[in-house]
């Protein structure tokens, strides 16, 4: 389905933005997403799924590396293989710290959206995954293309990804009734 057939079906023209923000009860922070770039307008493509709160220049503080956590050779190959059957390539993860399980899950959640909108990524565009040591600590991942940037630090205590998530979610930054895998 092109996105001009999903916006004929999902977009309900009758509601204007002032109706849906009263009703939806929208606080009003930012959004995180390049609007100007998603909707194919111009912009630089990027776009930010993260934590960009303006509380004074708080910082969410997760868990710092930990060499004797790495996975070893056997997890990273093993986690490549089941990322590579799912059709998703990794990149950055020879040396990741974290949870397994969250990042099978983040696979698993993208070979979906594959499926779903077979459009989006081919054999020979993947849907690339990638771990960030880089990142801004209140942001939990970034997307440009086909190219997913998860932030490292977020991704190692999937207990404390979780509540990082559900505190933004009932402050408005996202949608009530998802979840941390919403990040991907």
């Amino acid at each position: 389905m092109r996105y001009g057939d999903w916006k004929a079906v999902h977009i309900d023209k009758s509601k204007s933005w002032a109706a849906w923000k009263q009703e939806s009860g929208y606080k009003g922070q930012e959004m995180f997403v390049n609007s100007a770039s998603s909707t194919g307008q111009g912009g630089s493509g990027n776009g930010i799924i993260g934590a960009r709160k303006q509380r004074g220049g708080d910082k969410i503080e997760w868990p710092k590396f930990n060499p004797e956590k790495v996975i070893s050779k056997e997890q990273y190959s093993s986690l490549r293989e089941y990322a590579k059957q799912n059709g998703i390539a990794l990149s950055g993860f020879r040396k990741f710290d974290g949870d397994i399980g969250a990042i099978q899950e983040a696979i698993k959640t993208l070979a979906a959206l594959r499926e779903k909108f077979p459009a989006v990524a081919d054999e020979r565009h993947r849907l690339t995954l990638i771990l960030s040591n880089s990142m801004d600590p209140n942001d939990f991942a970034m997307t440009k293309g086909r190219h997913i940037c998860l932030n490292a630090d977020a991704y190692r205590d999937l207990g404390r990804l979780q509540d990082e998530y559900q505190k933004l979610v009932e402050e408005g930054w996202f949608v009530k009734g998802t979840d941390w895998r919403a990040i991907v």
